[in-house]
């Protein structure tokens, strides 16, 4: 791409117009370069004016729905070819000849050419830039001012320029303003995706302002042992071994790592998340332990230590027991060195929300959280505030057993899962289990403000990625 800018390719979903809704093409200006960059992408542009090296001049003009028309192509010079910038075209064979010079890199359709405005194109034969433009004034000013080259109308739109829109400025405003991880239950094996999201990630930390501490949990359901081999089920698809889950995390990491740019001070906690529905055994955790501790080896090569690899078990009453988990638990202890592990389970029926724990009692579920090198990473599901409630009574029972308040490693919630899938979720009523991971994390805070112990992390919320 052209210097400070940042190419997105299957990161976060765009917003998408309407079906045959006319496209805005943003505008974007890099006082650095002189580039011009026109994009139909919305997160594109976000992402680019929220690095800092690039500013919004609104909406160049309106595309035809896509499909709509004839395609323009659009390509990216290659460093150190002799061009510069990006090049824009309706013709095919200006298109070809400038994949064949060897000077560009071919990046596809950008969008589609139709309509009665005229995109005019220019070119400064000075610095090697094309500027494109639905504004006759500015084609004509470069043109006849400032020696550009008039080089005729490029394409056709369907409405002209809106300079003054916000659009681009609003979504960074809340693109800078998010401040939570998102954590996924894995249906796939690609470490492509694992990197994709981590590199995404990466990229938001390093425009955010101050540390960020990211919690992230590739959640693959239960763990098996089946024929001599440690398996993830993958929420019922064909599952992994355990060794190809740690590859998703070790990517996820390192692509983080690689994207946080002069960002030195920001930490991700990336997890490799298992329940304790499956071969719930010492065996089991030790696996897990040593899997965790090769990827976590792996990190500590890097020249400054911004990520780590943890272990993590929802541990929840109604599957393995309460000795079966402890047992569990203990194995991944075991493990030379001890590596990290978080809880990121729930505490089913207990006080205050209910009157007796269901499946794991009290002291089961604190071992489970904060034993050794364990930490609490919970689910604050619920909208009513109830299982910020059962947490904050949990961190006290650590307290008053002489092991001091709990340090949460950030809140689990999970709304992005719930816009999935909104039946699963009783949205609407008492019980609703749909917390933003801003409401999930004051939740929290406001439950352990008179108490001692802290929230370590960000929150993260849990969603699917679908096979």
């Amino acid at each position: 791409m052209a210097a400070g800018l940042v190419a997105v390719t299957n990161v976060v979903e765009p917003v998408v117009a309407q079906a045959a809704a006319n496209i805005p093409m943003y505008r974007l200006y890099n006082p650095t370069t002189g580039e011009h960059f026109y994009t139909a992408d919305l997160y594109e542009a976000t992402v680019n004016v929220a690095g800092g090296g690039w500013t919004s001049e609104g909406i160049g003009w309106w595309a035809p729905p896509t499909g709509t028309g004839s395609p323009v192509y659009r390509l990216n010079a290659k460093p150190g070819g002799g061009a510069v910038g990006h090049l824009y075209t309706l013709n095919y064979t200006e298109w070809m000849n400038a994949i064949k010079s060897g000077q560009w890199l071919d990046e596809g359709i950008g969008w589609y050419s139709n309509g009665s405005v005229a995109i005019y194109r220019e070119f400064n034969p000075r610095t090697g830039q094309h500027n494109f433009t639905a504004d006759w004034n500015e084609h004509n000013v470069l043109t006849t001012q400032q020696q550009w080259a008039n080089e005729g109308i490029a394409w056709y739109g369907v409405q002209g320029a809106s300079p003054s829109d916000q659009t681009v400025t609003n979504s960074v405003t809340a693109y800078r303003a998010v401040d939570y991880s998102t954590s996924y239950y894995v249906e796939v094996n690609s470490t492509s995706w694992a990197c994709d999201q981590g590199k995404a990630l990466g990229q938001r930390a390093a425009i955010m302002p101050g540390t960020q501490r990211f919690t992230v949990i590739l959640d693959y359901a239960s763990m098996t042992y089946v024929n001599s081999t440690w398996r993830l089920t993958q929420w019922g698809q064909t599952g992994v071994t355990l060794p190809e889950a740690g590859n998703m995390v070790y990517y996820f990491g390192a692509c983080f790592y690689g994207a946080v740019g002069s960002d030195t001070t920001s930490v991700l906690y990336v997890a490799l998340g298992t329940n304790s529905s499956g071969t719930t055994t010492a065996d089991g955790g030790v696996a897990l332990a040593k899997q965790i501790t090769g990827i976590d080896n792996q990190f500590l090569s890097f020249s400054r230590r911004q990520v780590y690899a943890v272990g993590a078990n929802d541990f929840e009453g109604g599957w393995a027991s309460g000795p079966q988990a402890k047992s569990w638990h203990d194995g991944y202890m075991s493990y030379a060195g001890h590596p990290i592990l978080f809880n990121y389970g729930s505490a089913n029926g207990c006080p205050p929300a209910g009157t007796v724990c269901i499946g794991l009692t009290t002291d089961d579920i604190w071992y489970l959280s904060w034993h050794q090198s364990a930490y609490p990473v919970p689910e604050i599901y619920t909208v009513n505030g109830s299982q910020a409630k059962q947490w904050r009574a949990l961190s006290a029972y650590s307290y008053n057993k002489g092991n001091g308040y709990f340090i949460f490693y950030g809140v689990l919630t999970q709304n992005g899962a719930c816009q999935q899938y909104p039946s699963n979720c009783a949205i609407g009523s008492t019980g609703a289990t749909n917390n933003t991971p801003d409401a999930g994390l004051a939740q929290l805070q406001g439950q352990i403000a008179d108490l001692g112990g802290f929230i370590y992390n960000l929150a993260t919320d849990i969603q699917w990625k679908l096979p």
